[in-house]
């Protein structure tokens, strides 16, 4: 395959990606919304690892064809569900210039990749992460602004 086609085949998973996570993650906030906060941190603390463990060894099946039943779907899913769990930390997820925030319900939203964090939780006391907003933090964790938080685009 040459560079330029290369170039246009990933240009194209690109843009179904995005229209397949604009659905699919806001689904999956929903999904956790609907769960109590308790229920909802351990779903959250199981989907992430999870969807790491899984677009790590099966990522490439979102990329290129796959022989085997259920692989893109496997690693599409755990992707959506990983993007989930991400976008209810303060500031979401930014992936395929796409914004996914839980908590100003952005889902999908496109933004340009210095719309980092959300606008919203920019205005809101979420600028600082600290354990009454996130309750996973460390004990005696006492906050930290999202200013120093390096986000990294996905792709």
């Amino acid at each position: 395959m040459s560079q330029a086609t290369e170039r246009e085949h990933a240009e194209r998973v690109r843009g179904h990606l995005r229209i397949a996570l604009s659905a699919a993650v806001p689904l999956n906030i929903e999904a956790l919304r609907q769960r109590p906060p308790a229920a909802r941190t351990r779903t959250r603390l199981a989907w992430a690892p999870e969807a790491a463990d899984i677009i790590g060894s099966q990522g490439d099946a979102l990329q290129f064809t796959t022989k085997t039943p259920g692989r893109t779907a496997n690693a599409f899913n755990a992707l959506a569900r990983g993007l989930a769990a991400l976008a209810w930390q303060p500031g979401g997820v930014h992936v395929f210039g796409l914004l996914f925030c839980a908590q100003h319900a952005r889902g999908g939203r496109d933004v340009p990749g210095s719309a980092l964090p959300c606008p919203d939780c920019r205005d809101d006391d979420r600028w600082w992460v600290t354990p009454e907003h996130d309750p996973d933090a460390p004990p005696g964790h006492a906050g930290t602004p999202m200013t120093t938080i390096k986000p990294t685009e996905v792709l």
